[in-house]
């Protein structure tokens, strides 16, 4: 594709994009869909710029040069059956080219809101919030819960008020950002779960009516990062007020865990002969486990980031890439495969 250096200023056209696609075994683009990825309201490629050739008046179309990867993974990613728009969208800003941002930023922004609409209807007071979250529990799951004809096995277990207790404090928890649930609440909430399975060990030792164990300041640590970090009106917060940089951050993050994994699993034995890293089937699997990765992981180090936590991500990734620099050690390697 390349040619003399004053032409590549100039740029390159959709003609040579396209002569360069079938030389390298990607012949099903054309110039009409070229020009539709390329249009401002889809942005799944840059926009045409007008220019002209050395020596000529005449006005022609062009890219820059650096466009021909992102053309590469688009046509890639359509040919393994990526259909979706805001997939495209959402694989191609995760691979780090440079698309609208906007449509992207709704798919997460739109069920965040939703599930508050939903349950606190709009609240923001934490006691209205909190009344409202009962009120849902109240209305919508525990008739469900009651009178259900083929009860969840869980719910049968642990009893509905245990269940209902946990729900709501799951809730809670995860709605209202300075929610204080008192020691009792806490303990019980936090003792309810070990409950399944253990029922009839319980009964055996005699300690049914035993007391829940006093939280640990450890538990309550956690319990306020956690809803400093990733109560859901803390996360719309850090969606919506984010700067460019740290979004960019927060990808970079992610695409280093990416990379992570792939050197991790090419230490497989069995990587080569199965073909994992080649095959088209695994490239589809690969394809949307890293778009559902992106989408479930990327927010959550942004809210990280935005809310102070960068030191935690920072501190794991040294720690990370000192164990990964061990991999070069015949030794090490040899013990994790």
């Amino acid at each position: 594709m390349l040619r003399n250096n004053d032409q590549r200023d100039a740029g390159i056209t959709q003609d040579e994009v396209l002569d360069g696609l079938k030389r390298s075994g990607r012949p099903n683009f054309n110039k009409r869909l070229l020009t539709h990825f390329s249009n401002r309201a889809i942005g799944l490629l840059p926009e045409l710029r007008r220019t002209s050739r050395p020596g000529s008046n005449k006005p022609v179309y062009v890219w820059n040069e650096d466009v021909i990867e992102q053309i590469v993974e688009l046509y890639d990613l359509v040919e393994r059956g990526c259909r979706d728009y805001h997939n495209r969208l959402l694989y191609l800003w995760l691979r780090g080219y440079e698309v609208p941002f906007e449509p992207i930023l709704k798919l997460w922004l739109q069920p965040a809101e939703a599930a508050l609409h939903a349950i606190t209807d709009g609240a923001e007071d934490a006691d209205d919030m909190l009344w409202r979250v009962s009120e849902f529990i109240f209305e919508h799951w525990l008739p469900k819960w009651r009178f259900s004809p083929r009860r969840d096995p869980t719910i049968r277990q642990m009893g509905i008020d245990n269940y209902q207790t946990l729900v709501e404090f799951l809730l809670s928890t995860f709605l209202v950002p300075n929610y204080e649930p008192d020691e009792s609440l806490l303990a019980s909430a936090l003792s309810i779960p070990q409950k399944i399975g253990e029922t009839t060990e319980i009964n055996q030792r005699g300690h049914a009516d035993a007391p829940p164990p006093t939280p640990s300041e450890e538990a309550w640590a956690w319990l306020r990062t956690f809803q400093e970090i990733l109560s859901l009106p803390q996360l719309r917060d850090a969606l919506l007020n984010a700067t460019g940089e740290e979004w960019a951050q927060a990808r970079e993050d992610y695409r280093m865990l990416c990379q992570w994994l792939h050197t991790l699993i090419e230490l497989l034995p069995s990587v080569e002969s199965l073909n994992l890293l080649s095959d088209p089937e695994m490239q589809v699997f690969r394809d949307r486990l890293f778009l559902l990765g992106g989408f479930a992981l990327v927010p959550l180090v942004l809210s990280a980031r935005y809310h102070g936590y960068s030191h935690w991500i920072d501190q794991g990734i040294t720690w990370v890439n000192e164990k990964l620099s061990d991999l070069s050690d015949p030794e090490v390697r040899e013990q994790l495969i």
